[in-house]
Formats: C-alpha cells, structure tokens, sequence
C-alpha cells in the first residue's frame, strides 16, 4: 500500500513540475512580443524574466513550509485567488 501512494504523490510532483515548466515555456518565447506591443526595451523583458525565476527561487520554500502548516488545500485556493 506505501508503494501505490509513493508512486502516486511521485506523479502529482512530476505532473505540477511539467505543467509549470509548460506554462512558462509558452509565456518565455511570446514575452518579447508582448514588451515590444507595450513599450518596453529588450533589458525591460529579460530584467522581468529574471525577476520572475528569482521570486520562484526565493518563495517556493515558504509556500512549502505555508503547505506544511495549514494544509495544501487551504494553499490552493489562497493561490486560486491570487
């Protein structure tokens, strides 16, 4: 029975990982349109790319300690709303 949920809790991880790396991979080839369409300069879009990873970098340990804490369905629609 361990077995089943350990492999289970290993594909919802892959499954958030690949759908994170999906998204992003759409958003990243199609920024430079959208800076381009609003006025930003070329450093504007790469500075905002950076900032986007360093954020994730920075704050994906609070969410986890956050989901430790109260629960990861309370974390998921805190998330929903933001």
């Amino acid at each position: 029975m361990e077995s089943k949920n350990n492999s289970r809790a290993i594909f919802v991880l892959f499954l958030t990982v690949f759908i994170d790396l999906l998204g992003f991979g759409i958003i990243l080839p199609i920024l430079p349109l959208y800076a381009e369409q609003f006025g930003a300069k070329p450093n504007e879009a790469t500075l905002l790319v950076a900032i986007y990873s360093l954020m994730q970098f920075l704050f994906a340990p609070l969410w986890g300690r956050f989901s430790d804490a109260c629960g990861g369905l309370r974390q998921r629609g805190q998330e929903l709303v933001l």
